[in-house]
């Protein structure tokens, strides 16, 4: 058996080294949803909207020679980057470059309406922008793509700073958190784990024994991920640390009774038949209710959150298999080292006892603060609220962050969302007539002045500028005659028809303005999108509307936050009692497993509310895993005391229970608050939330199984014990 599990695990090892990070928009999208469908006919039809702003700022970048030389040489090199589509930049319609004039190419500059609604000149001509419109590209070319037009700006004149923004820096400083957990906490867990270990069970095997099943766990789970072509994500980053608290825990619950064994004199495979005789019916409900906690994630409609859901199931039936099938063996071969002495073992039994006997003592007033607790978490429920601006997910000073900010301070919209108007089965107004194009210069004035954008881009706004720098008399003036023979001009150019293609489509029957927005929340945004299309339905009665983008259906995936907490704590609460009723087969004891493991989950998440900390893709998982979690020893305590209670009583069967099960509870409670710290650290502000909280969700599952299991199972009243009660 060990020889299979051997090959297995170097089978599965090459498989590691496969895995690959994607944290692009589309990942996160709600697949199911008429949203996704739509961006989706979007792309078809004009290419995508990602982008990239290559930035040069700090001082009068307009008024220096050698800035604008640069942003020339620039423009230049990023036409030819692969991946992008198209480059808008300063020296797009200039006659020549550098301009000979640089005051009155200055002024022009300012004055310009298309370069300021792109976002190509802010700030008084401090701030000058390069937007890289980008074809769609995977996350190895983003990332590639990244570092090309990094290497661009690198080293730019003597006073300015240049960075780039957009989508793909953000996706590389996501990717870069999640290798984060991976390669810089992960290894801290697997120490702080060895430690505690050895401080338990003060021998070799009661460290290395464990860890081989850790790492079997591991490996044969992230091997065929890796095989499979998985894709790791900021959600799937917990995915590591979670494996191990698991698998530790298991282990851990199999070897304190192994050692309760060596004790009682019992050698070698005797010890192994009478722990796993003591453990297989816990072990295997305390999988079931870790497989209902993750299993009840596949209702999201999130697709990281399912992800994660499945393949933390996927983990568990694994692991179920090598404690049954490989663990055994492990012990039988290695009795010897098999060490005896009890380490802190002994003390934390005398803890459960200590606990329970104190619990059953002031049982009522356990009772009552449980209770209040437990109340003061519920009322907190309806104040809990979604995290609306995605750029709350990254530290305050995260460079990302900051430019991001800074640019919009400078008047540059740093998100888009694209406004599509197809003119519908009907034929509404032709978007490249004189009137259609009039009318799509005057939308996006109004959008501009009323809807809350900060700069709109459409054919209009493309068609206007051609007119402009045409050197034709009066074509500044943009009548519609005017435009529609420049859109003429324009299709008959290579350069031109390139640009056109961006906003309107083959057919001419779809167009699209651009509304470059600041970075906020669905609440914020959402009357934006509204206004926005009353406004495109005021100028264009007959044409079908919608609003679509990367950005927006980020903020789209907000709205699956509420029903997924909903669906997956509903689920797995009625599985876990379910599970319970089946193992108890008692009503009277079923609630009260029911309320221990569901008391942690409950206080958390309504301290979530009191405390004003949003839920975002991370933390709404934290109700259904920490209930699957908090089960366990809930299980293991109650199955123990059924044993005991018919021959010592109640309240010494919950003394006894605790007794014989506290080193686990201890020891994997410390694991789990260890596992989840490591998640606290990330650079994921979600990530940080989900470790932070779930790690405070375990302590209070572990303070609940020490004393409140103990406060509602024992009773010490002689009497009542005598009667049955």
């Amino acid at each position: 058996m060990l020889a299979l599990a051997a090959l297995l695990a170097l089978g599965c090892l090459p498989g590691l080294w496969r895995l690959r990070s994607d944290n692009t928009p589309h990942v996160f999208f709600r697949g199911a949803s008429g949203e996704a469908a739509e961006y989706a006919r979007f792309r078809q039809a004009f290419g995508g909207d990602e982008a990239l702003r290559l930035v040069l700022r700090g001082g009068d970048v307009l008024g220096s020679p050698a800035a604008l030389r640069f942003l020339g040489e620039v423009e230049r090199a990023a036409a030819a980057l692969p991946g992008v589509h198209a480059v808008a930049g300063l020296s797009d319609f200039a006659p020549e470059w550098p301009p000979r004039d640089p005051s009155a190419f200055r002024v022009q500059a300012l004055a310009d309406p298309l370069w300021k609604n792109l976002g190509v000149v802010a700030d008084g001509g401090h701030s000058i922008s390069i937007l890289l419109s980008l074809e769609p590209l995977s996350a190895e070319q983003q990332t590639d793509l990244l570092r090309r037009a990094e290497g661009l700006i690198s080293k730019p004149p003597a006073g300015l700073q240049s960075e780039v923004v957009g989508m793909p820096a953000l996706n590389r400083a996501l990717d870069e958190a999640s290798h984060e957990v991976e390669w810089k906490y992960f290894p801290l867990l697997v120490l702080a784990a060895a430690v505690l270990l050895f401080l338990t069970f003060r021998s070799l095997s009661g460290v290395l024994l464990p860890m081989v099943f850790v790492g079997l766990a591991e490996i044969e789970l992230l091997g065929p991920m890796g095989y499979l072509g998985v894709r790791l994500n900021m959600v799937l980053a917990v995915l590591a640390p979670l494996v191990l608290v698991i698998a530790l825990a298991t282990a851990v619950y199999v070897h304190v009774r192994f050692h309760s064994a060596l004790a009682e004199g019992l050698e070698g495979s005797a010890a192994v038949r009478a722990a796993f005789i003591a453990k297989r019916r816990p072990l295997v409900w305390t999988s079931v209710t870790t497989l209902v906690g993750f299993g009840a994630l596949l209702l999201s409609d999130i697709g990281p959150v399912r992800a994660l859901g499945f393949w933390c199931v996927v983990a568990t039936l694994e692991m179920l298999l090598t404690i049954f099938l490989v663990y055994p063996a492990l012990l039988t071969v290695c009795p010897t080292i098999a060490g005896r002495g009890v380490g802190l073992e002994g003390s934390f039994q005398r803890l459960g006892r200590v606990s329970a006997r104190w619990a059953i003592r002031h049982r009522r007033a356990v009772i009552v603060v449980t209770a209040t607790a437990a109340l003061t978490g519920l009322l907190g429920f309806p104040r809990l609220r979604v995290e609306g601006n995605a750029l709350e997910y990254l530290p305050r000073d995260h460079p990302v962050r900051v430019a991001i900010e800074r640019l919009e301070r400078a008047g540059v919209g740093s998100s888009a969302v694209e406004l599509v108007l197809d003119r519908g089965p009907q034929g509404g107004l032709e978007f490249t007539s004189a009137e259609g194009l009039t009318n799509l210069a005057f939308l996006s004035a109004l959008l501009r002045d009323e809807s809350g954008a900060i700069g709109v881009v459409g054919l209009g706004e493309v068609v206007d500028a051609a007119l402009r720098h045409s050197g034709v008399p009066g074509a500044a003036l943009g009548g519609g005659a005017a435009r529609a023979q420049a859109l003429t001009r324009m299709k008959n150019d290579p350069r031109g028809r390139k640009a056109v293609e961006r906003f309107l489509s083959r057919d001419a029957n779809s167009t699209r303005l651009t509304l470059f927005v600041r970075a906020v929340g669905l609440e914020e945004l959402t009357p934006v999108l509204d206004r926005a299309q009353a406004l495109a339905r005021e100028q264009f009665p007959g044409a079908q509307i919608v609003t679509t983008g990367e950005f927006p259906l980020l903020l789209d995936m907000q709205r699956g936050l509420m029903r997924t907490l909903a669906g997956t704590l509903g689920l797995a609460l009625v599985a876990v009692a379910a599970v319970f009723v089946h193992l108890l087969r008692s009503w009277r004891y079923t609630p009260l497993a029911v309320v221990t493991s569901l008391v942690p989950v409950v206080v958390v998440i309504g301290g979530m509310g009191w405390a004003g900390i949003p839920l975002d893709i991370a933390t709404v998982m934290i109700a259904s895993i920490v209930l699957g979690l908090a089960g366990d020893d809930t299980i293991h305590t109650v199955d123990r005391f059924r044993v005991l209670a018919p021959q010592l009583g109640r309240a010494e069967a919950v003394a006894g229970a605790l007794e014989a099960n506290a080193p686990a509870y201890v020891v994997t409670a410390l694991i789990r608050l260890a596992g989840f710290g490591v998640c606290a650290m990330a650079g994921f502000v979600p990530i940080q939330r989900f470790g932070s909280l779930s790690a405070l969700a375990i302590a209070l599952a572990a303070l609940t199984d020490l004393i409140v299991v103990a406060a509602l199972l024992g009773r010490d009243d002689p009497a009542r014990e005598a009667q049955g009660l």
